[in-house]
C-alpha cells in the first residue's frame, strides 16, 4: 500500500512540475502555446516598461502576461526593452526610451504607431509570401508587405529612419516599393529620400540589434 501511495504521489508531482515548466516557458515564447486571432501578446520584457491602457487614467507596469488591445500605448525607460507578438512568426522589438501605440490589433488590418525611439520588426517566413503590417510615425506611413527584417528610428521633431535589411515595404503616400538593402529617411523638413545601404550601414549594429538577434535565436 505504501509503495502504491508513493508512486501515485510521484506521478502527481511530476504532472504538476511539467505544468509549471510549460507556464514558465510561455513567458519566453507564448506563440508556442497560444495562437491568437489578434496581435498584442507581450512575449518578453526587460528593464522598465509601462503600459497605458486605452481609457485608463494611469500608466502601469507591463508584464509578459499582458495582451494589448487597440489603443493601448507602451513606453520603455533607460535599459527597457519589450517584445510583442504581431502576425504568427512576426515580432515587434522595442528599444529603450521608446514608445508605441497598438492602433489596430486585428491581423487583417494590423497597425502600429511608433511615437518615438527605436523598434525592430522581424517577420519570419518565406520571402515571397504576402504580409501586411501597417506602421505610422510622426513623419511616415508605410506597410511591411514581405517577410524580412526592419529597423525604425524615430526622433519626433526631426525625422524617421527606416532600414530595410531584408523584405519589402510599400510607402503608402507615394505607392513606392522599397526592397531589402535600402534606407528611407522621412524628414519633417526635407521630405522623403531613399538610398542603398552602404558597407558601414550594413555592418552597423547596436545593443538593440544584438538583443533582437538573441531573441530570434531563442525563438527559433
Amino acid at each position: 500500500m505504501t509503495t502504491r501511495l508513493l508512486r501515485s504521489t510521484t506521478l502527481v508531482l511530476s504532472v504538476i512540475l511539467l505544468a509549471c515548466l510549460a507556464v514558465g516557458a510561455s513567458g519566453q515564447n507564448r506563440e508556442k502555446f497560444l495562437i491568437s486571432a489578434k496581435a498584442g501578446g507581450i512575449n518578453a520584457v526587460t528593464g522598465r516598461a509601462q503600459v497605458h491602457l486605452k481609457g485608463g487614467a494611469d500608466w502601469q507596469q507591463l508584464t509578459v502576461t499582458d495582451d494589448l488591445e487597440a489603443g493601448d500605448v507602451v513606453q520603455t525607460e533607460m535599459g527597457g526593452r519589450v517584445e510583442m507578438l504581431l502576425n504568427p512568426g512576426s515580432y515587434l522589438r522595442l528599444g529603450e526610451n521608446s514608445e508605441f501605440e497598438l492602433v489596430n490589433n486585428s491581423l487583417d488590418n494590423l497597425e502600429l504607431k511608433l511615437i518615438r525611439g527605436t523598434a525592430i520588426v522581424e517577420a519570419t517566413g518565406t520571402g515571397d509570401s504576402e504580409l501586411l503590417i501597417n506602421i505610422t510615425t510622426p513623419h511616415a506611413n508605410f506597410a511591411i508587405v514581405r517577410h524580412g527584417l526592419y529597423r525604425l528610428n524615430v526622433v519626433p521633431d526631426d525625422a524617421t529612419e527606416l532600414i530595410v535589411r531584408k523584405g519589402r515595404v510599400m510607402l503608402n503616400d507615394s505607392h513606392t516599393k522599397v526592397n531589402g538593402g535600402n534606407k528611407v529617411i522621412f524628414s519633417a523638413t526635407a521630405g522623403l529620400s531613399v538610398a542603398k545601404l552602404k558597407g558601414a550601414d550594413k555592418k552597423d549594429r547596436d545593443d538593440v540589434d544584438e538583443w533582437s538577434k538573441g531573441r530570434a535565436e531563442e525563438l527559433a
